[in-house]
């Protein structure tokens, strides 16, 4: 029954993350598009996205992370939480997965003005 009840306070939970996201994503503070561009062409290449290049908070930063996860764009992403808040988001053992890879080519227009993370900030603003 314990088991149970944990599973479903995770899913509850995952649920709720994915619908705050969602709604932050689309009010337009930034590109969503660009915002997960961004993130996994870096999973991409290797190197581990770092909240602070995007300049979310915590929630933000581990409900992206969740959402990247749950929808299958990039696995082994690791989130971990502590009463039911975001306590950590690690990308470092992070891939790509083929629906990743297909966001990737589905918005490819973005590689002629994407010119990594150092200028991440202003790019997401255009």
């Amino acid at each position: 029954m314990k088991n149970t009840t944990g599973k479903l306070k995770r899913e509850t939970r995952r649920i709720a993350n994915l619908t705050r996201v969602k709604k932050f994503l689309g009010e337009g503070k930034m590109n969503r598009k660009k915002l997960l561009y961004s993130i996994l062409k870096e999973i991409e290449q290797g190197n581990e996205p770092k909240q602070s290049d995007y300049e979310l908070d915590d929630e933000q930063w581990g409900e992206l992370a969740e959402l990247i996860r749950s929808e299958g764009f990039a696995r082994n992403i690791m989130i971990q939480y502590a009463d039911d808040t975001v306590y950590y988001v690690g990308y470092h053992s992070a891939k790509i997965t083929m629906s990743g890879l297909e966001f990737l080519e589905e918005n490819n227009a973005f590689t002629k003005t994407y010119k990594g993370i150092k200028e991440v900030r202003d790019w997401l603003k255009l």
